[in-house]
């Protein structure tokens, strides 16, 4: 029944115009890659960027050679876990 829907929560998160923008070009079914969604959504990666150069300097996280992957080290597992309630 329509009356025991909470539409509120949806409606004030499709207010945000970068939610809506991300929704829509997600809404064809296909894969978006993160950067085209956070060009699509007029957000930059500097925070992004700014995120990953700290947690490379803390030691929590390394540069995998040869890839754009990272690995979390035991040192950001308990960073981790100790700052936010989860480990990597």
């Amino acid at each position: 029944m329509l009356a025991d829907v909470a539409i509120s929560p949806v409606a004030s998160l499709l207010a945000d115009p970068t939610r809506v923008a991300i929704l829509l070009a997600l809404s064809d079914g296909r894969e978006v890659p993160a950067g085209e969604l956070a060009l699509v959504a007029g957000v930059t990666g500097a925070l992004g960027a700014a995120l990953l150069t700290r947690l490379v300097d803390q030691g929590w996280i390394e540069r995998t050679p040869a890839s754009r992957a990272v690995e979390v080290t035991l040192a950001g597992r308990r960073g981790l876990h100790r700052t936010l309630g989860f480990a990597g």
